[in-house]
């Protein structure tokens, strides 16, 4: 279960991710990502076919953009923590699909506008990350408690629920 597949969207991939992080090659190429993978202690990672026919696997987030605007956010800005384990699923809540949201980007520490896309859940390991698109271009992987479907941008000290509903 390390890849899942997503229902398509239209992006756009940086160059440099098909030639092997060559810097001589510095074009935003179209693409539709249509896969999400989980390496444990990697980032999350899209599969993405080119309009050429070509077809790649493990694409990181920061090198990803909706339009042809090169993303200016670092892998570190992008995903919140490293894959935990291989057993993810995917779910889009319908109710959050499309919604704007504020995330709180802790390397900036500075908030931003995005819009929801789905949840990915480690479910063995109680731990979810979400897909949001920073200014409906670039994509970040981010815990609950650095989005907020309001405009009030403050946290209250609320806490993950770590205990075990058994009967």
């Amino acid at each position: 279960m390390v890849h899942l597949e997503i229902k398509p969207i239209k992006a756009f991939v940086h160059e440099l991710a098909l030639y092997d992080m060559d810097p001589t090659y510095k074009d935003m190429i179209p693409c539709t990502i249509f896969g999400i993978s989980s390496y444990p202690g990697e980032a999350l990672t899209f599969s993405i076919l080119l309009n050429d026919g070509s077809l790649f696997s493990y694409i990181p987030p920061h090198l990803i953009s909706l339009t042809k605007d090169k993303n200016p956010f670092s892998l570190r800005e992008c995903v919140y923590h490293n894959s935990p384990d291989i057993n993810i699923a995917v779910k889009e809540y319908s109710y959050l699909i499309d919604k704007k949201v504020y995330i709180f980007i802790k390397e900036r520490k500075e908030w931003f506008k995005a819009t929801y896309s789905f949840t990915i859940d480690w479910y063995k390991e109680n731990d979810l990350l979400h897909l949001l698109f920073i200014e409906d271009k670039f994509p970040v992987f981010l815990p609950s408690h650095k989005v907020k479907f309001k405009e009030d941008l403050s946290f209250k000290p609320y806490r993950k629920v770590h205990s075990e509903w058994i009967v």
